[in-house]
């Protein structure tokens, strides 16, 4: 009896078929599929709680769903972008100057208000003095309030010099990285919640293949500077249309569309699937 390899061969296509869907579905394609993410590490140091910051990674992701009018960015438990906040010497060295301008903020309010103290004691020991009427105690008070101003400005010069003791420069807030272990992005430091906004929506916009923009003020712009803008501008929203349509019309992208009706179907099973490679 004659045995035909044609079924065999007809399951093995089948097979790489759905083997090469699989890879395209779970293939990272900007603007074409979701990219799912999820803060996986949080370090409490950086003085938030955890619920804030995973509230306001979701609602920088929102920024760019606005703007798309599509999910193009998922939070997940099976994330393909996990989003981690690093607490090391960066928002040490931040936390640090921070924690010394206020403390000579304070300082110096405290250093003005013995110096009024002083000025009006003074003036009221040498009107009594020319007239012998001036009292020891007056004279105590005087040498304590003065004892108390030069403390303070000891302490104040003692902040100064500590915080030029601290490194300064450009601060790396965030980082996007994508490799052969995949795509993640990274949080180091940040001095307010508008700055960690801004942080997040910048690299959740590399995720999405956005490079950077000159105007200052936009969020895709290469340094976090004084800007307090949380919106895209003219200048962000050009560069998303530019990435996203070079990632639509990629040939990966394109396949992806075409078969977008067969992953509705399957979907739920690639996830499925998904989810027990990750176990």
């Amino acid at each position: 009896m004659r045995f035909s390899s044609l079924p065999l061969l007809i399951v093995v296509l089948l097979g790489l078929a759905g083997y090469a869907g699989y890879m395209l579905y779970a293939r990272e394609i900007p603007c074409v599929a979701p990219l799912r993410y999820e803060l996986v590490s949080y370090d409490s140091r950086f003085g938030l709680p955890k619920s804030e910051v995973e509230a306001d990674l979701k609602n920088a992701a929102q920024v760019w769903n606005d703007a798309l009018k599509t999910s193009a960015l998922v939070e997940s438990s099976d994330p393909d972008l996990p989003v981690s906040f690093v607490y090391d010497k960066t928002q040490a060295a931040v936390d640090s100057i921070e924690n010394l301008s206020n403390n000579i903020d304070t300082l110096k309010a405290q250093l003005t208000q013995v110096a009024n103290e002083y000025g009006d004691l003074k003036k009221q020991y040498d009107s009594l003095n020319a007239r012998h009427q001036a009292t020891q105690e007056m004279y105590d008070n005087l040498q304590t309030l003065y004892a108390r101003y030069e403390a303070l400005r000891k302490q104040i010069n003692a902040d100064v010099a500590a915080g030029q003791q601290i490194p300064t420069g450009e601060v790396e807030e965030g980082k996007y990285v994508s490799d052969a272990a995949g795509t993640r992005i990274y949080i180091y430091a940040f001095q307010d919640k508008t700055e960690l906004e801004r942080t997040l929506i910048h690299e959740l916009g590399h995720a999405l293949g956005l490079e950077h923009v000159k105007n200052a003020d936009s969020i895709m712009y290469p340094s976090n500077n004084s800007s307090q803008n949380t919106s895209l501008t003219k200048e962000d929203l050009a560069e998303l249309a530019r990435a996203c349509d070079l990632s639509k019309n990629s040939l990966e992208g394109k396949a992806y569309v075409a078969l977008l009706p067969a992953y509705k179907i399957v979907g739920p099973y690639f996830d499925e699937f998904r989810a027990r490679l990750a176990k």
